[in-house]
């Protein structure tokens, strides 16, 4: 082999061991902690929430009857916690943010706010969940009041709810704190409505886990459920940080 031959071959070596060290090297041997924070600042919110997070809405018929129907939604509180919290989606999972600082877990009591709204009308019209600039709007099908007149039912009365803190198939009960009821309006031609006001011990859930809210007669037979989270695609499209497109 020639001396010209030998060294071509010697650089295509050198070459080689070079383009295999820059592979195997730590990119933090290479670009120290700019690479890593740059790769995260690539990351951006999907979602913002407010001080009141949605949990759900739906109608339920009480008593078993085809003209009684309850409509009721839900939100999440907690004393401004939510309020700014973020969500990013990063290779590892979902991650939530405030104030630039990691959040893992709920805080350590959770008030649920239920409203149910009571009207005489079948329950199969569709409801509606509007967002009205930085607010919620539920939108309840026409009533029939003055057709049927007032009905004597007492839902304040009538409805108890349980809290559980869900993650995959596995449920883990809340713990009541305490249960708050009133009866907000009766307006003629519109529901009669009642809040109610849950406030539950989350034990250090995280805050990947849904919330599941269900709803009891006044004997404890069960009516109807639902469940909702901050993670869930609700969430992500109702608080979500895209512009809506024109």
């Amino acid at each position: 082999m020639s001396i010209l031959g030998f060294r071509s071959g010697r650089k295509l070596i050198y070459a080689l061991l070079i383009v295999l060290v820059l592979n195997l090297w730590p990119p933090h041997g290479l670009a120290g902690d700019d690479r890593n924070t740059g790769s995260a600042k690539a990351l951006h919110p999907v979602a913002r929430y407010q001080q009141a997070v949605y949990l759900g809405i739906d109608t339920f018929h009480y008593p078993a009857d085809i003209v009684n129907c309850v409509t009721y939604w839900a939100t999440l509180s907690s004393d401004g916690f939510f309020d700014g919290l973020t969500l990013t989606d990063t290779p590892t999972g979902p991650q939530f943010r405030k104030q630039g600082q990691p959040v893992e877990v709920f805080p350590d009591t959770l008030l649920v706010e239920v409203t149910a709204a009571l009207s005489l009308r079948p329950c199969d019209d569709p409801l509606k969940v509007i967002k009205d600039g930085s607010k919620l709007r539920i939108e309840v099908p026409g009533m029939i009041w003055e057709q049927l007149g007032p009905t004597p039912i007492d839902l304040g009365d009538s409805l108890r709810f349980e809290v559980a803190l869900v993650k995959g198939l596995l449920a883990e009960p809340a713990e009541g704190v305490s249960t708050r009821v009133s009866k907000v309006r009766f307006t003629e031609g519109g529901p009669q409505e009642w809040d109610y006001e849950i406030l539950v011990r989350t034990k250090g859930a995280p805050l990947t886990d849904q919330v599941k809210l269900t709803v009891l007669s006044e004997d404890g037979r069960f009516l109807t459920r639902m469940m909702g989270g901050l993670a869930t695609a609700v969430s992500r499209r109702l608080y979500s940080t895209k512009k809506p497109k024109r």
